[in-house]
């Protein structure tokens, strides 16, 4: 027996009157989850490279080793989701890629 109170499996919510279906309100939720995943992970290497590593001597010092840590993270160090590349070696590549294009 169907329960008469259920929810439908789509809903007008969209403006102009367009259902949103479940399945995309699922991969919209798969998504945020993945993203709030590599946050944490992005949080907990530089908590531990960074922050657990360093003995702040000023106000100011926290600022410069910050700064220097994200200089090296974004210059320096290769990064798997980017084919193992520095962020800036993938961008210069990306730009001749549209460059050729």
């Amino acid at each position: 027996m169907k329960d008469r109170n259920a929810a439908p499996a789509t809903t007008q919510l969209r403006a102009g009157g367009s259902p949103i279906h479940l399945g995309e309100v699922r991969r919209g939720v798969a998504q945020v989850a993945d993203e709030i995943g590599k946050l944490e992970a992005f949080n907990n290497r530089l908590r531990a490279e960074c922050l657990n590593a360093s003995w702040f001597l000023s106000l100011a010092d926290p600022h410069d080793r910050l700064e220097a840590w994200r200089g090296e993270y974004n210059d320096e160090r290769p990064h798997g989701s980017l084919r193992n590349l520095t962020p800036r070696a993938f961008a210069d590549q990306a730009e001749q890629a549209r460059r050729v294009a």
